[in-house]
């Protein structure tokens, strides 16, 4: 074979030094743009596993179970609360069928048929939902818990996956069940209290001279307030006395109930025994102290004198009235603009006016007070259970607000009247407006009664 000899590469076909320089630089530029490409990669690969860390740390010490499964069933996450809840190690269970470890044998044909289910379809009644269900502990405890599935399906080397977040709820539960027994007996308190008052005090006066609402809007502890008529036949007189009694009694509950039924129970035996009011009251707070309960009851009682008792002259009529440590009475009389105070310490001096069972001696210097008012006036006889009522922000309903609703309701019948006054107070305290639904009104709860009697004078 010949030699060949290499020709010498002629000027023409090399490239020349300027253009050299020319393809180093944009070489040298294309290394640059890739180191900085590199960098920036490596910083994003940092960034992406510190939050991938970070993630990781964060499912694993939730307060909550996280766990995975696949389309089989089979368990493929297992955080560490997951361990404490159930009792069960990531190494237990990984890699088996989660059936075999924490779902009660009344349940697994559900979720086996789910699992078919979900392989089949990719879908699931619970996704996105949250289930309340029972599950079962290593040492075999069953135990009420809260499952959240995800919304949707998690696709992880070529399989279907489902999440689900689990809560232990065995204290909410044992919670809500002491609730109930509490409500239970709230409400057997409340029919308790209920019937007692239904014994003591009458809803409708003997005679038609007086028209009246008297209502309690019971707090969510029942025996605090009590309103009706008490009926009293002097010896010898053959003409009843309609007295109309507005009641609070210190605490709530069955004992607050139980008070009251001896209190008023007294009142009523020596008054139908012949006693008048005002020796009645004296002879009641004697024996309420003594028996010393620590209880103590305050309230408003008056009547509507008949004319041959006291004459109060054309277009007008005489009440006569004891205040037992209560605030005032509200009046509004027809073309009165203003509603006017009834404050009985402004008449009769603080040492007239002392609750039943305070001291022994608390009422030895009660006097009756008369007042004359004219035909047609409006009363109203209330608890504190209005006034002192409180808005989220803690300002109490008070006495001006409660005027105003007087005097706006004034051409209503008391009924009415009534019923505009408590709904009123109701929005107050839940900070609604007053044209608030009659469902949302009823869920308010309230801290105390409410206690309202509206009386139109015939």
């Amino acid at each position: 074979m010949k030699n060949r000899k290499s020709k010498p590469v002629s000027n023409a076909s090399r490239p020349s030094k300027g253009l050299l320089l020319e393809r180093i630089a944009l070489l040298e530029k294309k290394i640059t743009r890739l180191e900085k490409a590199a960098k920036r990669t490596a910083f994003h690969m940092k960034e992406y596993k510190d939050l991938q860390a970070r993630f990781a740390a964060i499912i694993s010490s939730t307060n909550e179970s996280i766990i995975m499964i696949d389309d089989d069933g089979i368990t493929n996450f297992w955080n560490q609360t997951a361990e404490k809840m159930f009792g069960f190690s990531a190494g237990e269970v990984l890699g088996k069928p989660v059936s075999e470890f924490i779902i009660p044998p009344q349940y697994v044909g559900r979720h086996n048929a789910g699992v078919a289910k979900f392989k089949k379809t990719t879908q699931a009644k619970s996704f996105g939902r949250t289930i309340e269900l029972s599950a079962l502990r290593k040492n075999g405890e069953e135990f009420p818990m809260e499952i959240s599935y995800y919304s949707s399906p998690i696709q992880l080397n070529g399989r279907w996956h489902a999440v689900a977040i689990i809560r232990d709820i065995t204290t909410r539960k044992t919670i809500e069940t002491e609730i109930r027994r509490v409500k239970g007996e709230l409400e057997n308190e409340h029919k308790e209290a209920e019937e007692i008052g239904k014994t003591l005090l009458k809803k409708e006066p003997l005679t038609s001279r007086m028209k009246a609402c008297i209502k309690i809007e019971p707090c969510s502890e029942a025996g605090g307030d009590r309103a009706g008529f008490i009926a009293r036949n002097p010896p010898g007189d053959g003409k009843g006395e309609d007295w109309l009694a507005i009641f609070d009694a210190s605490g709530h509950g069955r004992g607050a109930a139980k008070f009251q039924e001896v209190a008023i129970g007294g009142l009523l035996t020596l008054i139908d025994n012949g006693a008048s009011m005002e020796a009645a009251l004296k002879a009641v707070n004697r024996t309420l102290e003594k028996i010393g309960t620590g209880r103590f009851l305050v309230g408003n009682i008056f009547r509507l004198m008949r004319e041959e008792e006291k004459n109060a002259g054309d277009g007008f009529k005489y009440i006569q009235e004891f205040n037992i440590g209560q605030h005032g009475i509200l009046a509004l009389g027809p073309g009165e603009s203003e509603v006017g105070d009834w404050e009985w310490n402004k008449t009769m001096g603080p040492e007239a006016s002392f609750p039943l069972g305070l001291f022994d001696d608390g009422l030895e210097n009660l006097q009756p007070h008369y007042r004359k008012v004219k035909n047609g006036t409006r009363i109203a006889a209330f608890t504190d259970g209005i006034t002192e009522a409180l808005n989220p922000l803690g300002k109490p309903f008070g006495r001006e607000r409660l005027k105003g609703l007087i005097t706006r309701s004034r051409d209503l019948s008391p009924e009415q009247s009534h019923a505009v006054i408590v709904r009123a107070v109701k929005c107050w305290i839940a900070d609604v407006p007053e044209s608030a639904p009659d469902e949302m009104l009823k869920a308010i709860q309230m801290n105390d009664d409410i206690g309202l009697a509206i009386v139109d004078l015939t």
